[in-house]
């Protein structure tokens, strides 16, 4: 019974900090391609070969996520999109806070579709 206060705080402060964490789309493009089952790889500009643009992709996390993790969630939201690259546009970032007052970091990146 002593131990019931301890749980319901670590399950609440777990709540808190997932409350905000997930990646948004804006979609730039009309053109759609079906999931991607391959590696998304990262990048720091657009490639030099032809590409649509698909889309841009913000990441939101907490402080314990990391630029890996929110990089992450960046590559599983633009392999839903049909991309195989991203690029990275602003990097971890501070972005406010949630309702609960957890600190929010944002990391975006543009969706991309190389295509021959």
């Amino acid at each position: 019974m002593m131990h019931r206060p301890r749980c319901l705080a670590i399950l609440l402060a777990a709540f808190m900090l997932a409350a905000c964490t997930g990646a948004d789309i804006t979609p730039i493009s009309d053109v759609h391609y079906g999931r991607w089952g391959g590696i998304v790889q990262v990048v720091d500009r657009e490639p030099n070969v032809n590409h649509v643009r698909l889309g841009i992709i913000t990441a939101h996390g907490t402080p314990v996520d990391s630029r890996e993790q929110l990089i992450v969630m960046l590559q599983e939201r633009a392999a839903g999109l049909g991309a195989n690259v991203i690029v990275i546009q602003e990097d971890r970032q501070a972005a406010g806070s949630n309702l609960f007052f957890v600190p929010v970091y944002e990391m975006s990146a543009l969706a991309i579709r190389t295509v021959r």
